[in-house]
């Protein structure tokens, strides 16, 4: 989105916020008006619906609210007459006593069949960094529980969210925030959403990933609470992608309207956010940051819905030149028994702040600290930190590093593609083989005072010549010899890298076999 139309679209959103702080002195009907510019409000779930069949919501350049209309009053509610005509008197403002947040990132599985999100733990980071922040988010750092990547497990999910942390410590009048970043399939009658955790393979979804409607559902319950505003910045699998080219919005606006809960969602499909690669984290997560902090955090979630939507809406990406290619477009769900809860900040002041370093990395990571000297040494600093927005940085610092890897990896690995020519199957193994086994058998130090015997193990050689995954195949039946032969394997790496025109890996069968003597 060009610079100057953002401009203008944060200092309207800004203004948003300066009328929300002192709407009690203005008139109910220019608060309203102002507010609703830009929204386009669907009640009956026909209005939204664009594709008979594909469960997507129809795209119309705003940010789409679906929920219970605030406009309209149950039967006998009395309404108040001016010289203006009835009014509907003024509903009281919620009152918000806590804030807690549970934020989760996965962006790697160990199913390879999923393909991995770019910017998952990055998005936690951010977000995490804005929530915090004593002048914009105001959450208390220990209010705030972050997991990310492989400590993200369906067991310390269920933990976080329903079953330990989150419903021990929030009660009915506090607000609570959830952000999910991962993929997701649908159950086999398309009826609910299994979000993936590191660890969840696809073969067996129902049992190892999680159900959105239960985390939902057990929340609202457990705590009784009605302020839940849940952030989706969720993606399906490519396969489930090409099943469902219309998405599953419909399914989303289910189970917003079943769980209670108000649904911010990073695209009204469901097929994932759009990534900003300069900023290394998705437009959702970044545009929600810009809107917080343009109105001091006293932006409504409302308004700060609309700002991300419009930018999105006219969002074209420069070096993309295909006509029609998708782009996300944010999708806000508010909650019918809570409409109020979508007018509120994420940015309310509810008590004294700390500072960052009070931010806990969630139970797994706790345990996980247990046999992990460095880990358990790095998380102590934290928590002792004075310095906790520095040590965050240094986090986002971290994952910015990690991402700058991976991507120069991949470059590196699509050069090689490109510059080997040759197919493997023409490639002179024979003088590389012979150095192989020259280098092993040099590092190889023969056990004495035994019988002959004989090792067969398999390893493989990467591209750069690293040996990896060895392991014994035939046992000599004694230890000593079977882990001589490991260790020479271990010695012997790096051999030199394979030669040009040679796959990434390649798998070799070594058989070790000596005669040994008693001298």
């Amino acid at each position: 989105m060009p610079s100057n139309s953002r401009e203008k679209t944060l200092k309207a959103m800004s203004l948003s916020a300066i009328i929300y702080l002192s709407r009690r002195q203005l008139p109910a009907f220019a608060l309203s008006l102002f507010l609703l510019s830009g929204l386009q409000y669907a009640f009956e779930p026909a209005a939204a619906i664009a594709h008979g069949g594909g469960g997507g919501l129809a795209r119309d350049g705003g940010v789409r609210q679906i929920g219970q209309d605030s406009a309209q009053t149950e039967p006998g509610t009395a309404r108040t007459q001016t010289k203006n005509g009835p009014q509907k008197p003024k509903a009281p403002l919620l009152t918000i006593h806590d804030k807690w947040a549970v934020l989760v990132g996965v962006g790697h599985y160990q199913d390879t069949a999923v393909k991995p999100i770019k910017y998952a733990s990055r998005n936690v980071l951010s977000l995490t960094q804005t929530l915090c922040d004593p002048q914009i988010g105001h959450f208390l750092p220990d209010h705030v529980l972050v997991a990310t990547e492989d400590k993200v497990t369906r067991q310390t999910l269920a933990d976080s969210t329903w079953e330990n942390w989150l419903t021990k410590r929030a009660l009915p009048n506090d607000m609570i925030v959830l952000y999910i970043c991962t993929r997701f399939v649908p159950t086999d009658d398309v009826s609910d959403i299994l979000l993936l955790t590191s660890e969840s393979k696809l073969a067996s979804k129902e049992t190892s990933a999680t159900s959105l409607s239960s985390i939902l559902g057990e929340v609202r319950r457990r705590t009784q609470c009605k302020n839940i505003i849940a952030m989706l910045d969720i993606a399906p699998t490519e396969a489930v992608a090409n099943s469902y080219p219309y998405g599953f919005g419909l399914l989303m606006q289910s189970i917003a309207k079943k769980s209670g809960a108000s649904i911010f969602c990073a695209d009204d499909r469901m097929l994932g956010s759009t990534d900003d690669p300069q900023a290394r984290q998705s437009f959702f997560v970044e545009y929600i940051g810009e809107g917080m902090k343009a109105g001091g955090g006293a932006m409504p979630i409302e308004a700060i819905a609309s700002y991300v939507s419009q930018i999105m809406v006219n969002y074209k990406d420069p070096a993309d030149a295909k006509a029609g290619d998708y782009h996300s477009h944010p999708l806000l769900f508010a909650s019918a028994e809570n409409p109020d809860l979508v007018k509120m900040p994420l940015g309310m002041s509810v008590h004294k702040n700390g500072d960052i370093a009070g931010v806990k990395f969630g139970k797994s990571l706790a345990a996980v600290a247990q046999t992990d000297p460095a880990l358990a040494a790095h998380l102590a600093a934290l928590d002792q930190s004075t310095n906790g927005q520095g040590e965050l940085k240094q986090l986002l610092k971290a994952q910015d590093e990690a991402a700058a890897r991976a991507e120069k990896e991949e470059k590196e690995e699509q050069e090689d593609e490109n510059d080997d020519a040759a197919p493997a199957e023409n490639v002179d193994f024979a003088p590389y083989m012979a150095a192989m086994k020259k280098s092993i058998q040099a590092k190889w130090t023969t056990p004495k005072g035994l019988d002959q015997k004989t090792v067969v193990a398999v390893f493989s050689i990467l591209k750069d010549g690293r040996i990896a995954e060895p392991e014994i195949v035939e046992s000599s039946g004694n230890s000593t010899i079977d882990q001589s032969a490991l260790k020479a394997l271990a010695d012997a790496s790096p051999l030199p890298p394979l030669p040009k025109g040679a796959p990434k890996k390649i798998q070799i069968r070594y058989k070790f076999d000596w005669k040994v003597t008693n001298k």
